[in-house]
């Protein structure tokens, strides 16, 4: 938990994006899946969040969440975390490939997307009945 302090106290854009990660980290836990459709209809799902968040379509993301997730992340606090990721990332640019990994039951799909001062990863999580049940964004490793 001491990794969290510094995120959350630092600025209120961080303290939004910070909760956003929390809540879906705390309702994946314990979850066992396997993987669900094709590996190239699953990347293309992941790829539309990507579209729907530049949309501001929340509610079409959100439609696509397991129930744990609808119950732990609103509309409001999505629209927030985004609304502060474009402020300390810059404006969204595009989106590349996305990436592929299974990690504890989910298949995970990272999607780097450039922006106008530095890059973002959105992170998508799927579970055994093909629902999002964890949504990631945050600055991009490479």
């Amino acid at each position: 938990m001491k990794h969290f302090i510094p995120l959350l106290t630092f600025k209120p854009y961080r303290l939004a994006a910070s909760l956003f990660i929390l809540m879906s980290v705390a309702f994946s836990i314990d979850v066992h899946a396997v993987a669900f459709g094709t590996a190239e209809g699953s990347k293309g799902a992941a790829k539309a969040v990507v579209d729907k968040l530049v949309a501001g379509d929340v509610e079409g993301v959100r439609a696509d969440f397991n129930e744990q997730m609808k119950q732990a992340l609103t509309a409001e606090m999505m629209k927030g975390a985004w609304d502060a990721a474009i402020k300390y990332h810059g404006r969204f640019k595009s989106q590349g490939e996305a990436s592929q990994n299974r990690q504890d039951g989910y298949d995970v799909f990272i999607i780097r997307c450039e922006m106008e001062r530095s890059p973002m990863d959105v992170v998508v999580a799927y579970d055994q009945d093909g629902k999002i049940g964890g949504l990631w964004l945050r600055p991009s490793a490479a």
